[in-house]
């Protein structure tokens, strides 16, 4: 075996080495081995293929004149099995047709080989399978010999054994045709053995038995079949699989499915916000809503109240109300919130499995390809378990009842005017809503005291009382505005910080991808450049 042509496929099978080993690690690991197999010794493979149970471990028996490969009805080959024969080995495959799990094992081998045994019975002239297989063996370059196992004694009915190679040779004709192959029945000869009757003379020593088994001509075949793989013929079996590889792995990267999705992640992440704005808006208009409902009431409050400690606490009562009605709203809308993020994800989830390395360093041009570490499946919906929707919910409700209800007596309770000129000096509206508006009543007294022996006291007094009601109104709006938005941002900045970190990750791979898939272009291209010239 040229050690040329092999120490350049080791080259580049190290090169690629993590690629393969994170995307095909199965397939990798066989071209690995085939690569020593190959290396060291001068070996060519014999794969029996075809339909389960018509007769390749038979067949293999046959050959071998002894009873090694189970055979049966039912599927009975579940691995490859190895048998020696004439210094070479005959590669029995499990069935297609049969359990997934043997097919796929199966088709692997068939790819892997340069000479292939494909093994039909006399019932199967219609099998556009067979033809469509035998197809991609002559489009691959692999030596390929059809064997018909004869059950029904077509050797001894000659015009019937005629009739059926010509139905043989023209399906494959047909196939041949719709690929541009021309004469492709020249490269599958077609051989009628009876696989049985030949197992039983080798076993019982019977050569007429032999002789009309047809196993004679087969073995012939096979053997000026193997003389005649060349040492090109394994090197471009090498290479073919090599590139099959190569190409899977590139498949694997999915950079047009990541593209799609780094897409919809930008546009969840406007839609994300959009909610955000959607609730914000929502809680906005119920609580201008609320209180407007509530403005004549404070103002006839105001108005016909006297006595300060009474308006204290009868508008204590009604900011309650208002802290309850605004609970609610803030847990419908919240809820809402959460089922449209959810279904946000969810539409992400639905387009496609991305694999992002979240430990890569984007900054890092020097990385190699090895130091990449596994990659991890993107969990997009997983993204809400970083938030507590109810714990939010309630922070939200607590604020509110804290506003409305529980510090209202504390705050006014032995407050003096002095200290109540003091903190309205000082403090802002986002002290709290109510704060401000028992400063509000506060200032309202104030102005009437002032007044007393004006004769514009009355209107004074009712532009006093017009004020204080404004100031109610405008405070606590803007306050639990406030207020809102920071519950807004407790809610949905986790959401919106793991979507933009996705986003991030998304770009990393991106440009892991692109290297990655440009050093399978590259290995591709040297790779196939052997023997090309």
């Amino acid at each position: 075996m040229s050690a040329y042509e092999i120490s350049i496929l080791e080259q580049w099978a190290e090169k690629i080495r993590p690629i393969a080993q994170k995307h095909q690690p199965e397939l990798f690991r066989q071209l690995v081995d085939a690569l020593q197999e190959k290396k060291a010794a001068e070996s060519v493979d014999i794969t029996v293929y075809g339909i389960y149970s018509h007769g390749k471990s038979t067949l293999v028996n046959a050959l071998c004149g002894a009873e090694s490969a189970k055979m049966g009805i039912a599927p009975t080959t579940a691995v490859v099995q190895r048998y020696p024969w004439r210094g070479y080995y005959l590669l029995d495959t499990p069935g297609i047709d049969a359990p997934i799990e043997h097919q796929v094992i199966a088709e692997e081998q068939l790819r892997k080989s340069e000479l292939v045994i494909y093994v039909l019975q006399s019932t199967d002239l219609d099998d556009a399978r067979a033809w469509k297989e035998l197809a991609d063996n002559v489009e691959r370059r692999q030596k390929t010999i059809l064997v018909v196992n004869d059950f029904n004694q077509c050797r001894t009915k000659p015009e019937l054994m005629t009739r059926l190679k010509d139905g043989y040779r023209t399906n494959l004709q047909k196939e041949g045709a719709a690929r541009g192959i021309d004469s492709i029945c020249d490269y599958v000869p077609i051989y009628f053995v009876n696989a049985k009757s030949a197992l039983k003379g080798k076993l019982e020593n019977k050569e007429i038995l032999l002789a009309a088994s047809g196993i004679n001509e087969l073995e012939h075949a096979i053997h000026d079949a193997v003389r005649n793989v060349s040492e090109h013929d394994v090197i471009q079996t090498l290479k073919r699989n090599f590139i099959d590889l190569l190409r899977l792995c590139e498949s694997s990267l999915c950079p047009v499915e990541k593209s799609v999705i780094f897409n919809e992640a930008q546009a969840s992440l406007r839609e994300v916000s959009e909610v955000r704005n959607a609730a914000a808006l929502k809680i906005q208009r119920d609580l201008e809503g609320m209180l407007a409902t509530y403005r004549g009431r404070i103002y006839t409050l105001f108005e016909s109240t006297h006595d300060e400690q009474q308006l204290r606490n009868q508008l204590s009562d009604i900011m309650e109300e208002v802290g309850g009605n605004l609970e609610e709203c803030i847990r419908k809308t919240l809820s809402h919130a959460k089922k449209r993020v959810e279904d946000i994800c969810d539409n992400i989830d639905k387009l496609s499995s991305v694999y992002v390395d979240t430990t890569a360093v984007a900054d890092d041009t020097n990385a190699t390809i090895s130091e990449v570490s596994t990659l991890q499946t993107l969990p997009w919906k997983d993204m809400l378990q970083h938030v507590n929707w109810e714990e939010s919910i309630n922070s939200a409700v607590i604020k509110i009842l804290e506003m409305g209800k529980k510090f209202l007596p504390k705050i006014f309770k032995g407050i003096g005017e002095k200290t109540m000129a003091k903190w309205a000096s000082r403090f802002t509206a986002a002290l709290g809503p109510i704060l401000t508006a028992g400063i509000a009543v506060y200032e309202f007294y104030s102005a009437v005291k002032e007044e007393e022996d004006n004769k514009n006291a009355a209107i004074n007094r009712a532009k006093a009382l017009e004020d204080a009601v404004n100031s109610v109104i405008t405070t606590v709006q803007n306050t639990y505005t406030v207020e809102m938005k920071c519950i807004l941002d407790d809610v949905f900045l986790p959401v919106e910080q793991n979507i933009e970190g996705k986003i991030q990750d998304l770009r990393i791979q991106f440009m892991l991808d692109e290297r990655d898939v440009k050093l399978l272009k590259q290995a591709e291209e040297a790779i196939g450049g052997i023997l090309t010239h």
